[in-house]
């Protein structure tokens, strides 16, 4: 895997030192090589999605995601540079699929599959990260596309743009660290590989956005191997994880964290508050600190507005079945308390029997010692002869 990667990356380095800039040939063999690198990327990181535990599977797979996203982008940049022969335009809107492509990862983050614990309940994860994406989309719109729509500015596009992605780029590597520097064994290396790969295209992604802004970059640059080299680390990533697959399960120190179940219900509840909090915020900010022109004051109040309705109504859906899983679990509580109440009658009931028979036995041993006297005293008196008959019939019927 290492040496196919290498010389994949040779293979391009020499291609676009060798080839002018207006090459056609090179154009075109940058952008289908950019298109083919995610789906290795994708294949490697996939292997691993077939496991029995659906959190380490959701794991790769939105890993995998992530890859197709920024895949996704690139097909509409090869749409451009080779169908139509033209180049892309210098403010798009396809440029959101290469900020999004950062939440899938960002909830791979917050999944963590290296602890050993409970399975979290789906419909909470899915909850979760749709609210992710749409808080992220709602920061890309407010924040950049007003120097699309609004009021057309290409200076502040890019810099708005170029701002958010690395911001984006930099908590994902900084949240791959920590899941590094806290987990040991299969993971660890794993975690160091996904690590390498995320800081890789973090400043890739800054030198080609900032050579795309001084006109210096062209499809086929050697600016190109940062990325190619950070999906390929991707691929490897999973290729790593596949061949250790069964090293994953080994547990590790603080693999079992008592804490854990309560971070998994208290921390997406607050992310989710300071989502729906943030909104306003980015309101008052714009109607009393923002000295922007008036049009894009108006366009990021609306873009705050329209996003406010479905943040309110995931939270509401969040705390409505965690309202409803509440009461389930108190009705299950209250039913288990009556059941051990009733265990603990019959136990009591148990034990009384138990004594009664106890005590039962101690009288009738106590009986049968003085009567087993008395039967054989009156087999000596029934035999005797010396005895007068009318004793030892008196005897005889005792014995009978």
């Amino acid at each position: 895997m290492i040496g196919a990667s290498l010389l994949i990356l040779v293979v391009y380095s020499l291609v676009s030192v060798a080839l002018k800039r207006d090459s056609e040939f090179l154009n075109t063999f940058g952008n289908l090589v950019q298109c083919t690198v995610p789906l290795f990327a994708n294949t490697g990181l996939l292997l691993n999605a077939g496991t029995p535990q659906w959190r380490r599977n959701i794991f790769w797979m939105l890993l995998a995601m992530s890859c197709t996203l920024w895949m996704m982008g690139q097909f509409e940049w090869t749409y451009y540079e080779v169908y139509l022969h033209q180049s892309l335009p210098e403010m798009y809107g396809g440029d959101i699929l290469f900020f999004l492509r950062g939440i899938p990862m960002m909830a791979a983050l917050a999944l963590r599959p290296h602890l050993k614990r409970g399975e979290i309940r789906l419909r909470f994860g899915y909850l979760d990260f749709v609210l992710l994406l749409i808080w992220w989309t709602f920061l890309y719109v407010f924040v950049v596309l007003p120097w699309m729509y609004a009021t057309p500015s290409l200076g502040q596009y890019n810099h708005t743009f170029n701002l958010i992605t690395n911001v984006q780029n930099m908590v994902i590597v900084v949240g791959w660290a920590i899941l590094w520097l806290q987990s040991s064994g299969a993971w660890r290396i794993i975690y160091a590989n996904l690590f390498g790969a995320s800081t890789i295209y973090m400043f890739s992604s800054l030198a080609v956005n900032v050579a795309i802004d001084n006109h210096s970059y062209y499809t086929g640059s050697l600016y190109d191997l940062g990325l190619l080299s950070s999906f390929l680390w991707l691929a490897l990533a999973g290729v790593i994880a596949y061949q250790n697959r069964n090293r994953l399960d080994a547990p590790f120190e603080n693999a079992y964290d008592t804490d854990v179940g309560r971070e998994e219900n208290i921390w997406p509840a607050r992310l989710a508050m300071a989502a729906v909090i943030s909104l306003p915020l980015f309101a008052i900010y714009t109607l009393r600190f923002s000295h922007d022109d008036p049009a894009v004051r108006d366009f990021r109040l609306m873009a705050t507005l329209i996003a406010s309705v479905p943040l309110a109504l995931l939270i509401f859906v969040r705390t409505h079945l965690a309202d409803r899983d509440r009461s389930r679990l108190l009705v299950k509580s209250e039913q288990s308390i009556e059941n051990l109440k009733r265990l603990q009658a019959q136990i009591v009931q148990s034990e009384k029997l138990v004594s009664l028979g106890q005590l039962a036995a101690g009288a009738a041993h106590e009986i049968n010692n003085p009567l087993a006297a008395i039967l054989g005293f009156s087999d000596l008196l029934a035999d005797d002869p010396t005895v007068p008959e009318k004793a030892r019939t008196t005897a005889s019927k005792s014995r009978d």
